[in-house]
């Protein structure tokens, strides 16, 4: 029963912090430029490992690194994505050997880099030092996956009904906007001071 509650909590704790979170975002733009599907398998593969990299060295690893560093690395990724979304027009979902490998890999670099140290990491974290280690890891995994498979669903049905430069150009700026923010929150987080 210990392990059901533990992976109950874990699940609620982390759907309910990545609601409107900048990874649902970044799940909708990936769905409008990637098939669905993709998206959905290279963003399960980097909460999987997020949520066990959380579990087991989530708190060593932002005493080991300066949160500034983090903050700033993903700066430098959304800023890569906003500039690739603005070269290429989006794919189409034809089948698995269409970009299988590029979609999968932006969408897991995206997100595991993206997600690295943010608050459901920490959460995370935190509830597998009271709790069963392998449903927080579970609940957590889940919860983000659920939560991604909705945003990327939402970026689905937008596909259809915008023109591919439209949301190219969306897409990119949104990137842009994800880079500036973590930019000022390496910033804030001490990269100059």
């Amino acid at each position: 029963m210990a392990f059901l509650s533990a992976l109950f909590s874990a699940f609620v704790l982390v759907f309910v912090a990545e609601l409107g979170d900048k990874t649902q975002l970044a799940c909708m733009t990936l769905a409008t430029r990637y098939p669905a599907r993709k998206v959905l398998l290279g963003v399960s593969a980097a909460f999987v490992l997020l949520s066990v990299l959380a579990v087991t060295v989530g708190k060593l690893l932002t005493q080991l690194v300066p949160a500034y560093l983090l903050s700033l690395v993903v700066a430098l990724l959304f800023f890569w994505f906003a500039w690739q979304a603005l070269q290429a027009e989006p794919e189409e979902d034809t089948g698995p050997a269409n970009g299988h490998k590029s979609a999968v890999m932006a969408a897991f670099s995206m997100i595991f880099f993206a997600e690295l140290g943010d608050k459901t990491q920490l959460a995370t974290a935190g509830l597998a030092t009271e709790l069963s280690v392998l449903a927080v890891a579970i609940g957590a995994a889940a919860a983000l996956i659920t939560s991604a498979a909705l945003a990327i669903w939402a970026g689905k049905q937008l596909r259809g009904r915008l023109s591919p430069r439209v949301l190219a150009r969306g897409a990119a700026a949104l990137f842009a906007l994800f880079g500036l923010l973590a930019l000022w929150r390496a910033l804030d987080r001490g990269l100059l001071g």
